[in-house]
């Protein structure tokens, strides 16, 4: 945490915060009260700037486990946008879903036959837990999970932890990830063109209408079984159009320089 201490010489005072850094900044407290002889600025000294850093790292992605595996969910999709028993979250389709008039993304009645990409929804309530049988047990690196954020009613997960197990019965932590984490993606990967928009500006995550989380393992695990608990945001749904399980995850810190790639085994 830092902090950042200003002298407030009038009434009309107004001042900026540098924060930096990789994440956006939370906010904990404002607080009001007599300067006394205080040092004023930032507590550690440093004035950042006024941009965030975008994180600067590739992903190589290695094979997907995921895809026809059985999923078993702690609750059904909504009428509207069902999960089709859960097995459209491993059917390996990963297009992404259509961004038109997701606005008026409904969770009730009759399933939507207007086409968004394979999409399931659920509604606002207890995380959703959606546990994937890789049928045998597999080295696991990494996982990703496949998120929407159309709305004010469907928004990404709060957070995103993932646990393996040889079992089914007793789980070990993998990994995790939050919402923020779609503001600093891999540098290499391609961001819609309308995040940019202002039709999306009051949305918590603006224009990042779409995104694929990725959640690196702290070491490759033995797995058989890959459990997915998925928290919503307080009062909101959450959509998913993938959940996906790789055998390898690999991170490379730095190059933005653009290159053509190379050939298999060169």
């Amino acid at each position: 945490q830092r902090q950042h201490r200003q002298r407030v010489a009038g009434d009309d005072l107004r001042y900026v915060i540098d924060v930096g850094g990789t994440r956006p900044p939370r906010m904990h407290w404002v607080r009001v009260g007599p300067a006394g002889d205080r040092p004023t600025g930032y507590s550690d000294g440093q004035d950042v700037g006024g941009a965030a850093a975008r994180a600067d790292y590739r992903l190589s992605w290695g094979n997907r486990l995921q895809e026809g595996k059985p999923c078993t969910l702690s609750r059904p999709a909504s009428a509207a946008f069902p999960d089709n028993g859960g097995r459209l979250l491993t059917d390996g389709y990963v297009g992404i879903a259509s961004f038109w008039n997701l606005q008026d993304i409904r969770l009730a009645g009759k399933k939507n036959e207007k086409r968004v990409g394979e999409l399931a929804v659920w509604s606002p309530g207890e995380p959703v837990v959606a546990t994937i049988d890789l049928g045998e047990a597999r080295t696991a690196g990494g996982a990703r999970v496949c998120a929407v954020g159309p709305n004010h009613d469907i928004l990404f997960p709060q957070t995103m932890e993932v646990e393996v197990s040889a079992d089914g019965k007793t789980f070990t932590p993998a990994g995790s990830a939050g919402w923020e984490d779609c503001f600093f993606p891999p540098i290499d990967e391609m961001r819609w063109e309308g995040e940019d928009s202002p039709v999306y500006d009051d949305l918590p995550a603006g224009g990042i209408i779409d995104n694929r989380f990725p959640i690196l393992f702290d070491r490759p695990r033995a797995a058989r079984y890959v459990r997915f608990t998925l928290t919503p945001q307080p009062g909101k749904g959450i959509g998913l159009w993938e959940l996906e399980v790789y055998d390898r995850v690999t991170r490379t810190e730095g190059g933005e320089r653009i290159q053509l790639p190379t050939p298999e085994g060169k």
